[in-house]
């Protein structure tokens, strides 16, 4: 199936990260508004058991991450693999070379804190650019390499510089014109009045908070990776998303953006020519047999969510959450028995009523990039 890429322009700020479980949910309300409930449903039983009797209607998508973008040039940031930290043997050998590059009174202890603080900016990074994910991805670097090309303010192209929960050569940051940028992403609690419902008016006292994350709205958005056979199945879906909103208090004004659709275009995601695993991009719940975990390379992060039930039908008995849910988060990567365009399945959790309530799905779908990890450990 064709990969393309989509691009969300943040027209409000959203509540929470959008991950691919919400995208595929928001997809297949889409579909149930637009097409019906019958054509839902039999997507959703090829997916459970593994019929392709219609492979127009099937998809998969990646979590949304950071964009950045200047006029018609755009740097797309992706997770960042879970590459190992540095150790200890190696800190040493980058403390030299760190104090090399300085006069020679630089004492060695400084050069040592220097490299240690590198570290843990690589540590501590969420995306990673484009071009640094790719040499990942073909195993042209690792941790320390890393290291070595970070610095405080890039000169040249190749250069590594953290920007925000980001690393990002100098050369694709000067691309999008944010080299005086301080940050493309912030996030924090909100305060709010409450609304008194009768007399339509505020509350004095009656403050509360919410999270918020924003985007800045003229240089930086959001975009996935989906695969599909027919895009022209997804672009109506797409269509009504933009009307409605992605994600937690919509009906508050949160999670809303444009999606251009002229800006849609099958995507080729980076590769390695001789892969020994593969990175996983999306909220990943394996399918039976997929992945050995008794070879390596495998690293992963394991977390445990407990997903809302869509609210936009009124139901008997109401329940308010689904069942806890074990997911693999973007970045991790595991070693394959056979390659698959998509890995993952779909589980059912329950109903979401007690008395004439729907069946309802979590996507563990998860698209994969595949990779050569082995330079990487």
């Amino acid at each position: 199936m064709p990969t393309y890429s989509v691009y969300l322009r943040p027209k409000t700020s959203f509540a929470s990260s959008i991950g691919s479980d919400t995208l595929f949910g928001a997809l297949c309300w889409a579909m149930r508004a637009l097409r019906g409930v019958e054509e839902l449903e039999g997507m959703l039983k090829q997916f459970t058991t593994g019929s392709q009797a219609d492979t127009l209607s099937l998809f998969a998508v990646s979590s949304a991450f950071p964009f950045l973008y200047y006029g018609r040039v755009k740097v797309r940031l992706y997770p960042k693999p879970l590459i190992p930290e540095l150790t200890s043997e190696q800190i040493t050998p980058l403390a030299k070379c760190e104090k090399q590059r300085h006069s020679a009174r630089y004492p060695f202890q400084g050069a040592t804190v220097t490299v240690v603080e590198k570290a843990k900016r690589v540590k501590s990074a969420a995306y990673v650019s484009e071009d640094l994910f790719t040499q990942i991805v073909r195993g042209e670097t690792n941790t320390r390499r890393l290291c070595e090309r970070l610095v405080q303010r890039g000169s040249a192209d190749d250069d590594i510089v953290s920007w925000g929960r980001a690393l990002i050569t100098h050369g694709e940051r000067k691309s999008v014109e944010a080299e005086e940028l301080d940050a493309f992403e912030a996030e924090g609690d909100i305060q709010h009045n409450e609304i008194e419902r009768v007399a339509l008016a505020t509350v004095e006292g009656r403050l509360f908070f919410m999270h918020e994350k924003f985007l800045h709205r003229q240089r930086a958005g959001l975009w996935f990776a989906i695969r599909a056979e027919d895009l022209n199945f997804i672009k109506p879906l797409l269509r009504y998303l933009a009307d409605t909103g992605i994600g937690g208090d919509r009906s508050a004004g949160k999670g809303h953006f444009d999606i251009p659709l002229n800006e849609i275009h099958q995507h080729s995601l980076p590769t390695a020519d001789v892969p020994d695993c593969f990175i996983n991009l999306s909220r990943y719940i394996p399918g039976d047999g997929e992945c050995d975990f008794s070879r390596q390379p495998l690293a992963y992060a394991l977390a445990t969510i407990r997903p809302k039930h869509e609210a936009k039908l009124a139901g008997v008995g109401h329940h308010t959450y689904k069942r806890l849910l074990r997911v693999f988060e973007p970045g991790s990567f595991f070693p394959y028995r056979k390659k698959k365009q998509v890995y993952g399945q779909i589980v059912h959790v329950g109903r979401s009523a007690d008395a004439g309530g729907f069946e309802a799905y979590h996507s563990g779908l998860a698209i994969p990039v595949f990779a050569k990890m082995k330079g990487a450990i």
